[in-house]
């Protein structure tokens, strides 16, 4: 009805707002975010057993990002804001390391991560202790290894157990079709894979 009508003006419009304070941003991790919770909102708003109809709402999804990727690399003002970072981004995928010197860093202070991980597997060497005994001067940029590195298994294993508990109630609420179940759910499954790339479980100065 029209009211239905006006909420789903008022999410476009929220969406459209989004998208563009993101790209004003520059951040690739702030436009997956919203690029994956909105993906996620749309295929999945509603449980659907017809492997068709899921399918079909994929690959429209996938089309618009594809669609939107073109559009920024093309459009001089849209890459001289994100179509850059997005190049470097792509080019570290591909192999080639040297577009993107700060993921490759990245991926060495990983490695002392789990190496000081393994040395100390069950408590980690202390909160916040990694920038010091790592001598990076800051944290390992996963929150992953972050954790593991210093609080050992026990420490995160407390710190995502009621984040899983909380996705997996969310999930069976949304399989009995309480299509509103799957906004916890979204913003869970994007915040676990933001965390491969970001410390977020203190806050840092």
């Amino acid at each position: 009805g029209r009211r239905n009508k006006g909420k789903r003006n008022v999410l476009f419009a929220t969406l459209i707002l989004s998208l563009v304070l993101t790209l004003i941003t520059g951040s690739r991790k702030a436009l997956f975010n919203l690029v994956f919770f909105t993906c996620m909102v749309l295929l999945f708003s509603k449980y659907d057993r017809n492997v068709f109809r899921n399918l079909g709402r994929v690959l429209l999804v996938v089309a618009l990002v594809m669609v939107a990727v073109i559009i920024v690399l093309r459009v001089d003002a849209l890459y001289n804001i994100l179509g850059n970072r997005l190049v470097s981004l792509f080019s570290y995928f591909s192999g080639d390391v040297q577009e993107d010197l700060s993921a490759l860093r990245r991926d060495y202070m990983k490695d002392d991560a789990m190496a000081l991980f393994k040395s100390n597997p069950i408590l980690g060497i202390g909160l916040n202790n990694f920038k010091y005994v790592a001598r990076y001067g800051t944290y390992a940029h996963s929150n992953y290894y972050e954790l593991l590195c210093c609080l050992g298994i026990i420490g995160t294993l407390l710190y995502y157990i009621p984040l899983i508990i909380v996705s997996v109630k969310s999930f069976f609420q949304w399989k009995k079709n309480m299509k509103y179940a799957v906004i916890p759910f979204a913003i869970f499954l994007s915040f676990i894979i933001n965390e491969t790339s970001n410390v977020s479980y203190m806050y840092r100065t």
